[in-house]
């Protein structure tokens, strides 16, 4: 045994109490037993190497007690929270002999036969847990909203999940399934953001995992699509009337980390920079304004009847390109609601 302890690791093996005695009927001695109880450090993973090979053994043995006791802090050591932390083993072991059995020196060679799985199988049952420690939840992935995604242009936006155990931050992040080579998923700072290079016009699936840190680890996955759509406008033509916005600049074009198109407009009149993002309306000189669009090198804005192009640095009175709405039919992109399989 002692022999056996320190073949899988085990430490500090020392024996601490033993006894003996028998099983009688009719007077007769059925058979002799020793029990011993020994204790010993070691990780709960050389434990189930250390059982596993103590059941093979060809004797009539058997463990009575087993007592398991985080030794992290005995040891000057905070293993509480670890995975594979340090224990105190105690063991009552008790064997036993036939009046009549043949006296030897060592254990017979060969194993017993009854195990139902190999090693590893039974440290994949047995290791990945925590005895010491409350149970572990699963993570969880929230809503996720894949923005309005234009062809040839690149998509990005935070993949929401979260954990009820508190660390969100140590959460993996995987894409179990991609819909178009290259997209990958970005952790800083405990956010993920996933990333997709341009595509064309379509329909893309992706699957997200999520793995916490617990023990056993939990996972949570969800499937996700958005749809790839050209913004169709009507056709138009061409006139020279402007609104009167001679004090507003177009100051910035962006976007954000889920994919959402912004306009940064500067309101001079009143000292304000405020954002937008397509769809938005905002008012100015008693005239509705809605933006439409933006490719990054310019946007469309909608203000009454008319189409008005701007770069950066342009004042709202001063558009690049004005037209006149010939017939109201605009498509805009949608993204796939996020399900999970």
């Amino acid at each position: 045994l002692f022999d056996l302890a320190k073949e899988t690791g085990l430490t500090d093996t020392q024996q601490q109490k033993a006894g003996e005695g028998q099983k009688s009927e009719d007077g007769k001695v059925v058979y002799y037993f020793k029990a011993k109880t020994f204790s010993m450090f070691g990780t709960l993973e050389q434990l189930t190497e250390f059982l596993y090979k103590f059941h093979q053994k060809k004797a009539m043995h058997k463990i009575k007690r087993i007592t398991l006791v985080n030794a992290g802090e005995e040891l000057g050591a905070t293993a509480s929270r670890e995975i594979d932390p340090m224990l105190r083993i105690s063991l009552t072991i008790e064997a036993i002999s036939m009046p009549d059995g043949q006296m030897a020196d060592k254990l017979p060679e060969g194993n017993w036969s009854r195990l139902q799985g190999s090693l590893e199988e039974y440290k994949q049952r047995v290791v990945h847990r925590n005895f010491f420690g409350p149970p572990n939840n699963a993570p969880s992935i929230g809503t996720i909203n894949g923005g309005n995604p234009r062809p040839k242009n690149s998509i990005r936006f935070a993949i929401p999940a979260s954990d009820s155990d508190g660390d969100n931050k140590e959460l993996n992040y995987e894409l179990v399934a991609s819909g178009s080579p290259g997209a990958e998923i970005e952790v800083k700072n405990g956010l993920a953001v996933f990333t997709s290079p341009g595509l064309e016009e379509g329909t893309y699936k992706y699957e997200v995992k999520v793995t916490d840190r617990g023990c056993p680890p939990k996972i949570d996955s969800k499937t996700f699509s958005f749809r790839v759509e050209k913004v169709k406008v009507a056709e138009v033509e061409e006139v020279e009337e402007v609104p009167d916005a001679r004090v507003t600049v177009v100051s910035s074009l962006t976007r954000n980390v889920k994919g959402e198109y912004q306009v940064w407009i500067n309101f001079r009149a009143t000292q304000k920079r405020e954002l937008f993002v397509v769809g938005d309306v905002f008012e100015l000189d008693d005239k509705e304004w809605e933006i439409i669009s933006h490719d990054f090198d310019k946007c469309v804005i909608r203000c009454g009847d008319l189409l008005l192009s701007y770069q950066i640095s342009s004042n709202l009175s001063n558009p690049v390109e004005s037209k006149k709405i010939a017939e109201a039919s605009e498509t805009t992109t949608s993204a796939g609601d996020s399900s999970i399989d």
